[in-house]
């Protein structure tokens, strides 16, 4: 049922956090869900005073069962509306209740922005780390020695006298050193080459080899392009972040997470059934504010924060040296919070859904988050891009079911060069002994021919 509000006062809790509730001066307060809060008291006829939380602090229950924060002064009855970057739970909502949504938002990393290198000489070295340079070197070098080895003893590998084609190396077969040489590393460059193992063991190995260089080629050339999109038209060197995804940051012990201490974001790590959000869980660093958060993010390299997306958008708009980085997790919409059961609920939401309408509720989203923004317009355009698109150097174990392919491509070849050696002994011998059936009757006929 609908309550008459006008003219009635209401008691407003909140937690100071920009863009959502500012404090101009003593008492004083502006901001996006202050301006909001003061259309819906207009269009609803009643009068509010604001005052801050007294511990600080969103809402969480304590291990006795209460309440701190603005939804413990609402339980208590010290405040009839909370209002902030609030994130609707469903655990909170068990004790108080929510008005419809306000945004849509969900839980981003704060990260320090990583300063830009000067332009490098040979960019087409981003892609694939040291690591993995390396072992690709090493693979060709096997390949060598493994294709030279079924040249060397493969029966079908034998050439016609004088036709050999490694001539000059005092050898008959098809495939010597000098072959297997260029062959792999001329398919290396997708040119292939004019001469083809004969043996079944030698094909098999060049059908992994070929498809081995095909995926190493496709994937280079994709993370090439990822590095050239991600840096735009900036003549630096984009530098790429120390981890990708959440799998890697909870990887990485060296740096440390951040979360507001009492907030929605730890409770959603806390209750998460997920296994690399309770790995991340286990290493939350509480935080007070979101002041003291942003300070450690922006002067140290190791330290990120988890947050609101909509307050790490703001942040990032208003720091040009930090920005939003990583997928959005535990999808959500911030609100008003009131007493439960309370008869003011059918008001606000009234009142939200006709400014929602009007597109009221996203002009002052325009002029708290795109207005007031510090960076300039190009800053933000790249900070944009490379939240979307960055690259990120590949390692060797993101390659690791590519050498395994391949490996495993040598160990069959070798065990079908195992097989071709005992067919080629079973034919010599079987051979053989016919050969000396024959000369034993010739023998023997000519025994009789002399009697």
């Amino acid at each position: 049922m609908a309550m008459d509000i006008r003219h009635m006062t209401l008691r407003v809790t909140t937690v100071v956090t920009s863009p959502f509730v500012i404090e101009k001066d003593t008492d004083v307060y502006e901001g996006f869900m202050v301006d909001l809060l003061k259309l819906v008291a207009d269009q609803a006829n009643f009068d509010y005073v604001i005052q801050r939380v007294r511990d600080g602090l969103y809402g969480s229950q304590r291990r006795d069962g209460s309440w701190n924060g603005m939804i413990g002064e609402l339980v208590r009855g010290e405040a009839d509306v909370a209002m902030g970057d609030l994130t609707v739970s469903t655990e909170r909502a068990s004790v108080v209740d929510f008005t419809k949504p306000v945004r849509n938002l969900g839980i981003q990393l704060l990260v320090k922005n990583p300063a830009y290198g000067s332009p490098e000489s040979f960019p087409f070295t981003n892609p694939f780390s040291s690591e993995l340079c390396l072992s690709i070197a090493a693979a060709c070098i096997l390949v060598c020695v493994v294709m030279y080895v079924i040249g060397r003893f493969s029966p079908s590998e034998r050439s016609s006298p004088g036709s050999s084609l490694d001539r000059g190396t005092g050898t008959d077969r098809h495939f010597g050193l000098s072959n297997s040489i260029v062959f792999t590393f001329s398919t290396m460059t997708l040119q292939g080459y004019k001469h083809m193992p004969r043996c079944i063991a030698g094909r098999l190995l060049a059908a992994f080899w070929f498809l081995f260089v095909l995926f190493i080629a496709i994937v280079f050339t994709a993370n090439t392009t990822v590095f050239l999109l991600a840096g735009g038209s900036r003549a630096e060197t984009n530098p790429g972040m120390p981890f990708r995804d959440y799998t890697d940051l909870v990887r990485d012990t060296d740096i440390s997470v951040g979360a507001i201490a009492g907030g929605s974001t730890i409770n959603h790590l806390k209750r998460s059934n997920i296994g690399v959000y309770k790995r991340l869980y286990s290493r939350l660093v509480p935080v007070n504010d979101y002041a003291e958060g942003i300070e450690r993010v922006r002067q140290s390299d190791n330290f990120v924060m988890l947050m609101s997306s909509n307050t790490a958008e703001y942040i990032a708009a208003m720091h040009c040296d930090v920005k939003v980085y990583g997928p959005l997790i535990f999808p959500g919409a911030i609100a008003f919070a009131l007493k439960k059961g309370s008869r003011v609920a059918h008001t606000f939401n009234t009142a939200l859904l006709e400014l929602h309408e009007s597109g009221t509720i996203q002009q002052l989203y325009h002029k708290w988050w795109v207005e007031n923004a510090i960076c300039s317009p190009e800053e933000m355009r790249y900070k944009a891009k490379s939240h979307g698109i960055s690259g990120s150097v590949i390692s060797l174990p993101d390659l690791k079911g590519a050498f395994a392919m391949l490996l495993a491509g040598g160990l069959a070849s070798l065990a079908a060069l195992g097989l071709e050696l005992a067919y080629d002994r079973f034919k010599r011998k079987r051979s053989s002994k016919g050969q000396s059936a024959a000369d034993k009757k010739d023998i023997d006929e000519t025994a009789d021919n002399a009697l």
